[in-house]
């Protein structure tokens, strides 16, 4: 973790971006605009923007993962040098995916900073996604039970991406509190044990009826 002085009395807090995309997924406008953007400039928006840590979680794929740690190692040796680049600042990345789930519903699986990008190439393979790595063009094989356990047993943290949106696990029908997706899928997955954090869009959306009385055991990351 990035070791700033911290001149305040008692808990230090790091601001951490959970859900991030670099070109590497291909709904960016890095791909849809023709833009181009190097790693070192997407490293520097973070450092601009002075957040601490990053959680890399590209479209079913890790492509940018190795490319981030390499430019971000070579800007961090050239600091230690005393040669930083222009607006260098210390920050941390999680490697991670975002997981386009049988069902409809993405998630997110958060992996320490030693992870690589085959190690996301390989749970993706296990939990059978098939599709364009980068894109949402296709599902696991996997049911979402199944692709959460597995992110937990690799030594991952698995958060369901968006809950309260499309593509979200929790999303409710409108004017209602009924879930969107099969109310028994839903309650399937967030029952394994061990998943503890949805992301949460808009805190003034509903929690579906069915898990009115689980709500305490979930982090909302907004």
């Amino acid at each position: 973790m990035p070791s700033y002085r911290w001149p305040y009395p008692g808990s230090r807090w790091w601001k951490f971006d959970f859900h991030t995309h670099t070109p590497a997924s291909r709904d960016t406008p890095w791909h849809t605009q023709s833009l181009t953007l190097s790693p070192e400039d997407w490293l520097l928006r973070y450092m601009a923007a002075e957040i601490d840590c990053v959680a890399v979680t590209d479209h079913n794929s890790g492509a940018w993962i190795d490319t981030l740690k390499a430019a971000y190692s070579k800007m961090k040796g050239a600091s230690d040098l005393g040669l930083p680049p222009d607006g260098f600042r210390e920050l941390t990345l999680f490697p991670g995916v975002e997981i386009s789930v049988q069902g409809g519903v993405h998630l997110l699986a958060l992996f320490g900073p030693e992870t690589t990008t085959s190690h996301i190439d390989t749970l993706l393979g296990r939990e059978g996604y098939a599709g364009t790595k980068g894109d949402s063009d296709a599902e696991t094989s996997q049911s979402l039970q199944n692709v959460v356990q597995a992110v937990l047993d690799s030594g991952a943290i698995p958060i369901p991406a968006h809950v309260d949106r499309p593509k979200g696990l929790l999303r409710v029908n409108q004017g209602t509190r009924e879930c969107a997706l099969s109310a028994h899928m839903v309650k399937q997955a967030m029952a394994v044990e061990g998943l503890l954090a949805v992301e949460w869009c808009d805190l003034s959306n509903p929690w579906p009826q069915i898990l009115e009385g689980e709500v305490t055991r979930f982090a909302r990351v907004l």
